[in-house]
């Protein structure tokens, strides 16, 4: 009898946490996107970073930014981290949330 309690307490716990982990790993432009484009691109792609212009540059992006590295420009020190560079990645491939 302990073991079926401690096994519906356990999917209890599973249940929450996948829930939970649901929502943490959703990654948003507003949330999660524009600071890193804030951070790196704006000074040059200023207007192109908005949310509807990141939007239609995806491809470029993943390209240039997340596949090649070719931006920001090697001159440029101040550079994304590949954790910023993976969460871009990842807003990419999930389907843009705004």
């Amino acid at each position: 009898m302990k073991v079926l309690g401690f096994l519906a307490v356990l999917g209890l716990v599973v249940a929450v946490n996948a829930t939970t982990n649901f929502t943490e790993d959703e990654v948003t432009y507003t949330q999660n996107i524009r600071p890193i484009f804030q951070k790196y691109c704006v000074s040059c792609h200023e207007g192109s970073m908005n949310y509807e212009g990141a939007v239609a540059s995806k491809d470029k992006i993943l390209k240039k930014l997340v596949n090649l590295k070719q931006m920001p420009p090697k001159y440029i020190s101040d550079r994304p981290t590949d954790a910023e560079i993976e969460l871009i990645k990842k807003w990419i491939l999930t389907g843009t949330k705004k």
